[in-house]
């Protein structure tokens, strides 16, 4: 019997320094654009929200955020899942946070007064430090699948591409990528099915 391990690494590779102008522009305006939905979507979103796609994708959609920001169901798809994982990781926080605090009240409550103080100062930076709702003031980037682009093996000078959508329909850019040695060895034999643009 043959058993397989399932193994996600991360790899930085930056975008190749003889990438034109133009490109590194429409790639800014992409990335800002995703920035973008993901600020609108994550407004949609309140406490009581159900964190499910179904849910989330019905806001999006009753709200025009595709036509608002123009890009096509893959790319605000990828941004729906970037704000869910987004609430899901601080409603974990939160629900940390708060078991941690009711139990700093209960050791506060049942404490003596030699015990008191620290206790009390415990509890004050909790307090301080309950977590925050997530908010997307500043570009950030979301995860890219196989309907939005793709990593390709090059030959010659640019060994490894970036294939990705644009903003225009049906249209496409290739940016070489600058992978070291280190970088194409961690590659060699994997399957890379995403990527971001950061």
């Amino acid at each position: 019997m043959v058993m397989y391990m399932l193994v996600r690494k991360t790899v930085r590779i930056p975008v190749h320094y003889g990438t034109t102008r133009s490109k590194l522009d429409r790639l800014n305006k992409l990335t800002a654009r995703l920035a973008y939905c993901i600020s609108l979507i994550n407004d949609l979103i309140t406490m009581d929200t159900r964190l499910d796609r179904k849910t989330v994708r019905k806001q999006v959609k009753e709200n025009g955020i595709a036509a608002k920001t123009g890009l096509s169901a893959g790319f605000v798809d990828r941004c729906v899942d970037k704000v869910l994982w987004a609430w899901r990781s601080y409603k974990d926080r939160c629900d940390e946070w708060e078991y941690r605090y009711n139990r700093a009240l209960e050791e506060l409550q049942n404490a003596g007064d030699d015990e008191r103080e620290k206790l009390e100062n415990k509890v004050k930076k909790l307090e301080k430090s309950k977590p925050s709702p997530p908010v997307f003031d500043h570009k950030v980037s979301c995860r890219l699948d196989y309907r939005t682009g793709r990593i390709e093996e090059g030959e010659n000078s640019f060994l490894l591409w970036m294939h990705v959508s644009t903003l225009k329909k049906g249209e496409t850019m290739d940016v070489p990528l600058n992978p070291s040695y280190w970088h194409l060895k961690q590659l060699e034999g994997v399957m890379v099915d995403d990527f971001e643009i950061i």
